[in-house]
């Protein structure tokens, strides 16, 4: 996740290039399920799974960072791209997101027993008869898909905190695969609006205060999760 939010602003660039701030999230899209699959293609070409995160996102980062040094694009605030804006989401925006949100989650919905299968044992998924090679590419792209409807909320480099915080939280919390996804997305949604709060209250940017509640509610649960907690 965090190597694929990091290719994301290739693809910012060159979408602003190919159709200025039309092409912006079209180029975001692309270019985090390019680099997903590349990830994968070279991971199983032989090459380790974090060399070849290495490789493909600060490549990716580095030629977005030159063609936004050069072109100077109008109407793309790179503090934003890389912190996120949520208060500035438009209605179109909010259609995106929305869409995309539709996307993963029907997709996840039917190939939820494949994926779970996949997720815990690839080996004896494989041995099974199931398409792991194509779960582990669709599961990549549903995971690009994710970060490039969360940039206008949290940016590229804060996104990596949502992705992963609020399934830790939940790990914590319940054992069962299907109600921890659940009780993630809650937590995910309660940061997002205590994070609002909080930055209207607080006078700080709304990405980081959204990761910030996401990582008190991790911190809360480390501590007092039942059974499973440190003090518990």
């Amino acid at each position: 996740g965090d190597a694929i939010a990091h290719s994301v602003l290739l693809g910012v660039a060159l979408g602003w290039l190919v159709a200025r701030e039309a092409g912006v999230l079209a180029g975001a899209m692309i270019a985090g399920v390019l680099s997903g699959m590349a990830i994968t293609f070279i991971e199983r070409s032989g090459i380790k799974l974090d060399s070849a995160m290495g490789v493909v996102f600060t490549a990716s980062f580095a030629l977005g960072l030159a063609i936004i040094s050069v072109v100077k694009p109008t109407g793309v605030d790179l503090f934003h791209v890389l912190l996120g804006n949520v208060l500035g989401v438009a209605s179109e925006d909010v259609l995106f997101t929305a869409i995309g949100c539709a996307l993963v989650l029907g997709v996840v919905a039917l190939l939820f027993r494949g994926l779970q299968f996949w997720s815990f044992d690839p080996q004896a998924a494989q041995v099974a008869g199931l398409p792991t090679a194509s779960l582990h590419y669709v599961f990549t792209a549903l995971l690009s898909a994710t970060i490039v409807v969360s940039i206008q909320a949290v940016g590229l480099l804060l996104v990596i905190a949502m992705l992963i915080t609020p399934g830790a939280t939940a790990l914590l919390l319940v054992k069962r695969l299907a109600p921890m996804m659940a009780v993630a997305a809650a937590i995910g949604v309660a940061s997002g609006v205590g994070g609002l709060y909080g930055s209207y209250y607080l006078d700080v940017a709304s990405g980081p205060a959204i990761v910030l509640v996401a990582s008190t509610l991790f911190l809360v649960s480390l501590l007092l999760a039942p059974r499973r907690g440190v003090l518990w």
